[in-house]
């Protein structure tokens, strides 16, 4: 990854893509999808495309309803 800023908030996953994409049920990779799981690989929440405030605003309120706050 080029921009260093995008490099400081990415999380490269080293995996078998095709199954990993398939099960996401993501349609393209030609747009950022943010994914939170669980542990046991439940899907809680995603978002398509570049960050709104109404995707921040849902991420917010998932993670309040599991009782995670970042630091």
């Amino acid at each position: 990854m080029p921009e260093r800023v995008t490099r400081e908030v990415t999380i490269s996953l080293n995996i078998d893509k095709t199954p990993f994409i398939e099960a996401s049920a993501i349609s393209t990779e030609d747009r950022i999808v943010t994914l939170t799981s669980a542990r046991d690989r439940r899907m809680l929440w995603r978002a398509d495309g570049r960050y709104s405030t109404a995707s921040g605003t849902e991420l917010s309120a998932m993670l309040d309803s599991l009782g995670v706050r970042a630091a």
